[in-house]
């Protein structure tokens, strides 16, 4: 007996996931944090759409949310693969979590901003709120070693003597 077009199917389907399994491996915690955080953007803004601005559900506000979110993958995916394509296993470890912690970044003020505006008494959610939109970005670029610790430090007042430099003198 020969094989159905629905048997090809499967097969191909099986084929797909097979595929696609072997493409996200090497960044399967960046796709899972990004869904994470995607999700609860999406529910958050959401809400906040409802509750706040009294706007019923957008179809196409979320497929912008889905487009953006596809985007976040195929960039990634890109930088890991065209850096592990080099030998550079290192580097792509890194720049993948460097580009997943700077779009996780960005959810989570999206996050805290709509949550504000749910609970527009929350002090704790007004206070983290600002903290990520004035100091965490430098910390998060210091981090990688964008901007140096004593940039920062000089920044927002947190240097002593011990931390004098020639550069301060």
């Amino acid at each position: 007996m020969g094989t159905t077009f629905w048997d090809r199917l499967i097969d191909f389907v099986k084929l797909a996931w097979l595929v696609i399994i072997s493409v996200i491996s090497p960044i399967r915690i960046a796709v899972w944090v990004l869904l994470v955080f995607f999700t609860v953007n999406f529910f958050v803004g959401y809400k906040s759409d409802v509750q706040v601005n009294k706007r019923d559900f957008s179809l196409k506000k979320a497929f912008d949310g889905v487009k953006q979110q596809i985007l976040y993958y195929a960039l990634i995916f890109i930088v890991n693969m065209a850096l592990g394509l080099y030998e550079e296993t290192n580097l792509a470890e890194a720049a993948t979590k460097f580009m997943t912690w700077i779009v996780s970044y960005w959810y989570l003020v999206n996050i805290l901003r709509n949550a504000r505006e749910i609970f527009p008494g929350n002090e704790t959610l007004k206070f983290l709120y600002d903290l990520l939109t004035i100091q965490v970005l430098d910390m998060l670029l210091a981090r990688f070693g964008l901007i140096s610790q004593h940039r920062i430090k000089k920044k927002y007042g947190l240097h002593d003597e011990r931390d004098n430099t020639e550069e301060d003198h």
